[in-house]
């Protein structure tokens, strides 16, 4: 249903300008349908990381390297033992430098690597330039407060001082007319 959903919203969006920022880590997301559609660049950020990145836990220099199909099949299969209550760590290799073993590249390994989503977010930065005085509709689905700093706040400042900007806020846990109306 949400990748419908998804491919919805992309249908939607195909002959606008637009940018997705998130916070998810799954990389299912970025897969959907942003790259496929009018664009010349990629539109989809994810500064939290995701799973598509592996690191040195410790944020060795020897930087940032892709998840392999190998990776990819372990991963998968970490997760379906999960939910048998099993676990396993996947094997994601060693660091070249320290040959502490690799994590994913996001917010939750040792030293987070930002170096995974700089290219496009000054790509993010440098399209919201140029927004400047043009009608603008920021959707924020389902952020909620976990990471206020990447998607809340800068797009309330957004709506707060472009005057062409819509803001919609759209949260399940946190949507405050929902919580009045269980109030009626």
């Amino acid at each position: 249903e949400i990748e419908k959903g998804l491919q919805k919203l992309a249908k939607v969006l195909e002959k606008k300008s637009y940018f997705v920022v998130s916070s998810s880590m799954n990389h299912k997301l970025a897969e959907v349908p942003w790259k496929k559609m009018l664009l010349k660049k990629e539109r989809f950020v994810a500064p939290c990381g995701d799973w598509t990145k592996k690191q040195c836990p410790d944020g060795c220099e020897e930087g940032i390297q892709t998840v392999t199909e190998a990776d990819e099949e372990q991963l998968q299969e970490s997760f379906k033992k999960l939910q048998t209550n099993g676990f396993s760590v996947p094997d994601l290799g060693k660091c070249p430098k320290c040959g502490k073993k690799l994590v994913l590249n996001n917010v939750y390994a040792g030293r987070y690597d930002e170096k995974g989503y700089l290219k496009t977010w000054t790509e993010y930065q440098n399209w919201l330039q140029n927004t400047l005085n043009h009608k603008m509709v920021l959707l924020e689905i389902g952020e909620g407060n976990r990471f206020p700093t990447i998607i809340r706040s800068p797009f309330e400042r957004i709506a707060l001082f472009q005057q062409k900007a819509d803001l919609y806020c759209i949260d399940g846990e946190q949507n405050p007319i929902a919580w009045l109306l269980s109030l009626c």
